[in-house]
């Protein structure tokens, strides 16, 4: 599913003084089907907001986005979304998460059981399908909140932090992890991150946005072959444009 936004603004008025705050100016970007982009940018400069307006969450103040070509303005079926903090259902089991879009959807028992046992199998989680949420590891949740996202199928895979709670070495597993899925499913995956090397280990593509109001600032294409290794010349090379760019944004916002 290709995703573009056109001249996509956002701006909200404080409900106590009034004052309007501009978050998102005029962003216009393009996701090919099937491309790996991330969004990084300074904390606080608007990139959860520019993602909860593609979702449909939030409506834009002015802008559209399209999804293969048609425009949207609410929530879509074909879009998934996942966040950083894990958003299971404590009182249900890890199969009851993976399987709940589908008994909303009221797919038949069987049915919905056969598919979340082939993501309990696929997201390494067997024998842990009767276990609550609390009996799992940080990194386990993740999966879990993953496959419970992609057993509905979705064609474009929103990732807002989904990462960040999580120790540096279950973080490295979980992006190697998440590699795998995608070049097994060919999603279309918007990814946010804080972490300059996850975006680089990650992408295709990233998108650098502004401090707030969000624009993008510096596009980079990732020009190397997938595995990427953390440690090579090429990767840091990357890794500097970006501090660099960061550095330069901060500079102009204290200045």
């Amino acid at each position: 599913m290709s995703l573009e936004l056109v001249n996509i603004s956002k701006t909200f008025t404080n409900a106590r003084t009034k004052e309007e705050v501009e978050a998102v100016r005029a962003i216009s970007l393009k996701i090919n089907t099937g491309t790996f982009v991330s969004l990084i940018g300074p904390s606080g400069c608007g990139k959860t907001t520019l993602l909860r307006i593609i979702s449909g969450l939030e409506h834009p103040s002015s802008g559209t986005i399209l999804l293969n070509g048609k425009e949207i303005a609410k929530p879509y079926g074909q879009v998934g979304l996942i966040f950083q903090e894990f958003a299971l259902f404590p009182w249900r089991t890890v199969i009851d998460n993976i399987d709940f879009g589908l008994e909303i959807k009221k797919i038949p028992t069987q049915k919905r059981k056969e598919l979340a046992e082939f993501y309990l199998h696929k997201f390494g989680l067997d024998g842990f399908a009767n276990k609550f949420p609390k009996e799992l590891s940080g990194g386990m949740k993740q999966r879990v909140a993953i496959a419970r996202t992609l057993i509905n199928e979705p064609e474009l895979l929103l990732m807002d932090e989904p990462f960040g709670a999580l120790d540096s070495q279950t973080r490295n597993s979980m992006q190697e992890f998440l590699l795998t899925i995608w070049q097994e499913t060919k999603k279309t995956i918007l990814f946010i991150s804080h972490n300059i090397d996850e975006t680089v280990f990650l992408s295709e593509k990233i998108f650098c946005l502004s401090s707030r109001p969000a624009c993008i600032k510096l596009t980079l294409d990732i020009d190397l072959p997938y595995p990427r290794e953390r440690t090579s010349l090429e990767f840091n090379l990357y890794r500097k444009k970006i501090l660099d760019y960061l550095a330069q944004e901060r500079t102009q916002l204290e200045g």
